[in-house]
């Protein structure tokens, strides 16, 4: 249960595929009812405790779109978030995406 609840902080809402196939029915369940659970609560307190779970280096960072996700609302307008393109935006409007595996963290020190 502990490395299920972990994955739903490492994740977000939604299990990667890779990991789905190796889950059994009453794991998946655990993990939707334990996201129901930490969305209601933060809900009921308007507040996001998934959000930069480490503190940022920076405010924006550089994603490669591994796969379609669509459009994205920024505060800076919308960015169309098509596969096998790149793009800076605000760590915390992809930070999500990026714990999903559906963007890659450009990491420019490395």
């Amino acid at each position: 249960m502990k490395k299920i609840r972990a994955l739903r902080w490492d994740t977000g809402s939604v299990i990667p595929p890779h990991l789905a196939r190796s889950l059994s029915n009453k794991e998946t369940e655990f993990f939707s009812n334990y996201d129901r659970l930490l969305n209601n609560y933060m809900m009921d307190f308007d507040l996001d405790l998934t959000a930069d779970q480490q503190p940022p280096k920076d405010l924006c960072i550089e994603v490669r779109v591994l796969e379609d996700c669509g459009e994205l609302v920024t505060e800076n307008g919308t960015v169309n978030l098509e596969a096998h393109t790149t793009h800076y935006l605000p760590r915390s409007d992809v930070e999500h995406l990026v714990r999903q595996g559906k963007l890659q963290h450009l990491d420019n020190e490395s």
